[in-house]
């Protein structure tokens, strides 16, 4: 009754119906995998916002490479120093709570004389791209309103979670001028930063929490922390293993259907002729 299961046709069905379970339980795990690594990153995330900050030389060197930030993501430090605003940065297209806006970065020089960018959070503010060409307008303050967002002056204590720099992913992300002294940025991008300032800067951002003194303005908003969300890689890994589910029993009970079908007089149980071609072969023999 099943021999028609062994024809080209039905084998050429059940390699794609193989491959298509195959795929599915190998989305159902790596999404599984995926949850699994997100919650342990979320669980050492809360483990890092909860400890005392510690201060930022005793984690990360000047001379350390960028990378070290991955690593770091996320530790609470405290540093003090005193802003550089006239080397500040914007990062655009950043939102808070849908609203668009721009990221406000400024260096915070240290007793040592190395820098750290300080992410001192959101602002619906802008500030232009400056070129060599624009250089002297910027200085004159038609720039932008970053002014508006001015940091405190004087020495400031700083505490804040470190996190990586960010640089260009993929071909068609967006990019900024490789020369030249900006004011606005795509993303922080420390090693973009690093080039247009006079000083050494620390591999890795500090997004500020709180600071003494406090900003004089309502603006920036402090950024909050970007924590993973592994309740939506288990809600994917479910759907990958009802989707796989369902092939693995549907598929058998589709075949014995077809099978109990071919048993009527008018099918070939051998699967090699159509049923209009039975039917006309019947009633020649009937008409002799």
């Amino acid at each position: 009754m099943y021999r028609f299961l062994l024809k080209p046709r039905w084998i050429v069905s059940h390699v794609l119906i193989g491959t298509l379970i195959f795929t599915m339980a190998g989305a159902a795990v790596w999404q599984w995998t995926r949850y699994n690594e997100e919650k342990a990153g979320e669980e050492r995330l809360d483990a890092r916002l909860a400890a005392a900050p510690v201060p930022l030389p005793d984690l990360v060197s000047v001379d350390d490479p960028y990378d070290v930030g991955d690593d770091l993501a996320g530790t609470r430090v405290v540093i003090e120093g005193t802003y550089l605003p006239e080397d500040e940065v914007t990062v655009r297209n950043r939102s808070l709570e849908g609203v668009p806006g721009s990221w406000v970065l400024t260096p915070l020089l240290t007793e040592t004389g190395v820098a750290v960018v300080v992410n001192r959070g959101w602002t619906d503010k802008t500030a232009a791209t400056v070129t060599p060409a624009t250089a002297e307008a910027e200085s004159a303050g038609s720039a932008g309103d970053a002014g508006d967002v001015a940091p405190p002056d004087g020495s400031v204590e700083v505490i804040g979670v470190l996190q990586p720099t960010s640089t260009r992913r993929g071909f068609f992300s967006p990019s900024d001028p490789a020369g030249g002294v900006l004011s606005d940025m795509a993303r922080p991008d420390l090693a973009r930063i690093e080039q247009q300032l006079d000083v050494e800067i620390y591999p890795v951002v500090v997004q500020l929490q709180e600071q003494q003194p406090g900003q004089p303005g309502a603006e920036p908003i402090p950024v909050p922390v970007d924590e993973p969300t592994p309740g939506q890689n288990l809600g994917y890994a479910g759907q990958w293993l009802i989707f796989t589910t369902i092939a693995v029993l549907g598929y058998p009970l589709i075949l014995h259907r077809v099978a109990h079908s071919r048993r009527s007089p008018d099918v070939d149980l051998t699967g090699e002729d159509e049923p209009e071609r039975t039917t006309q072969a019947t009633a020649q023999m009937g008409s002799s």
